[in-house]
């Protein structure tokens, strides 16, 4: 069966987790034999890769315009034309599918030009990125219309979470059409973390972060917490921050505040890392944080839990039904400076809430987050709509 895959963002590149759950989910298929063409940008020039047995044409990426709508355009027309050249040269298709709805326009374009199904993965609400930015929210319209005739015209939509099923059913009513099926995590990566993490001893008190650094994803929150905390333990504490900025001014302005909250001493910037790296940074840390202003899913938490680290996360979003406060992990209020110092200064003199929390939460995410039994279902899906699509035909 031949599926062709439009994504936004896919190995080399990664801005946040649809690249590698794309990636995860596109690997698994071509290893089951599924014949995989991947449409997504690249750097400064198009070039076609094959990779684990995947075709991967990467398109040059138009130039960044401020303008979100104009962004919108030009980048679905980018695919556009490389879908016109694909159906030119006679490319056949099974299926069609989509992660994230700012290529939508491009995915239903594709549908109808291969009269092919569309599947819809919906990794985010487009309301939760443009609340966050006032430039953007201004130009909200086409997201909006985007995201609805996807809605309307995939045969399924496969959610991320609860949270965000509940939204797109409010939203588009696609209540008949719409499954909920969260990431997973890879629990091999983890098999050799099999000691008491509660009996490792270090000569300082490690915290994680991982993800976009991004006003959204609570980095300064964070910052102003370890100023506050780094003065009542009596251990030197250090946050490991692990991903890349939004952009270089961005950056500036936090490696300045954390010279303004006097924590440069407190504070590694690792950058990108990939998936067997940030195992290892997060079974080496003592807590995870994730301080984000929103999130419909949140594979971080997950992520933690399987390395056998507690997490403390924002209790918002998707974020929310992960996290069972004070059982697999504790929550805080959005925002809250004071009651996430509280969070880490309690996991850090209780014991034993500690090792409870390691103990369920590891439990937690082997039960029902494990990426194989994700992958199998997404080729389930995947097949059912193929063969509901020749059945009417």
């Amino acid at each position: 069966m031949n599926v062709l895959v439009l994504t936004m963002e896919f190995p080399p590149l990664f801005v946040g987790g649809i690249s590698l759950f794309t990636y995860e989910t596109c690997k698994y298929l071509s290893n089951k034999g599924w014949k995989i063409t991947v449409l997504t940008f690249g750097e400064d020039e198009e070039r076609i890769e094959n990779k684990d047995n995947m075709k991967v044409l990467f398109l040059r990426r138009p130039n960044i315009v401020l303008d979100y709508e104009k962004a919108f355009i030009n980048q679905n027309k980018c695919f556009k034309l490389a879908i016109n050249n694909l159906y030119n040269k006679n490319e056949k298709f099974d299926l069609i599918v989509v992660h994230g709805y700012f290529l939508g326009e491009a995915a239903v374009y594709a549908k109808k030009a291969f009269n092919k199904p569309l599947i819809y993965h919906s990794h985010t609400d487009y309301n939760l990125n443009l609340t966050l930015n006032d430039h953007a929210n201004k130009n909200c319209e086409c997201s909006y219309i985007c995201e609805e005739l996807l809605c309307n015209l995939s045969c399924r939509i496969i959610s991320v979470s609860k949270y965000l099923t509940t939204l797109l059913i409010n939203n588009f009513s696609c209540k008949n059409k719409i499954i909920t099926l969260p990431k997973g995590v890879d629990l091999k990566l983890y098999n050799d973390f099999s000691i008491d993490k509660s009996k490792v001893y270090h000569d300082d008190f490690r915290i994680v972060f991982v993800g976009r650094i991004s006003q959204d994803k609570g980095v300064e929150v964070l910052l102003q917490t370890i100023s506050i905390v780094k003065s009542k333990i009596d251990k030197k504490i250090n946050l490991y921050l692990i991903g890349t900025a939004i952009n270089s001014e961005y950056l500036n302005y936090i490696q300045n505040l954390c010279k303004t909250l006097d924590i440069v001493d407190n504070v590694r910037f690792l950058g990108y890392k990939d998936a067997k790296d940030v195992s290892f940074l997060f079974f080496n840390s003592d807590v995870a944080v994730v301080p984000s202003f929103g999130e419909t899913f949140g594979k971080v938490v997950i992520e933690s839990m399987a390395a056998k680290t507690p997490v403390i996360c924002s209790d918002i979003g998707g974020l929310s039904e992960l996290v069972k406060h004070g059982f697999n992990g504790l929550k805080f209020p959005v925002g809250n400076v004071k009651q996430l110092s509280k969070c880490i200064l309690e996991l850090y003199y209780n014991k034993e809430l500690y090792s409870k929390i390691i103990d369920n939460a590891y439990e937690y995410v082997s039960k029902n987050f494990n990426i194989s039994v994700v992958l199998n279902d997404i080729e389930k899906i995947y097949k059912e709509s193929i063969f509901l699509e020749e059945k009417n035909i």
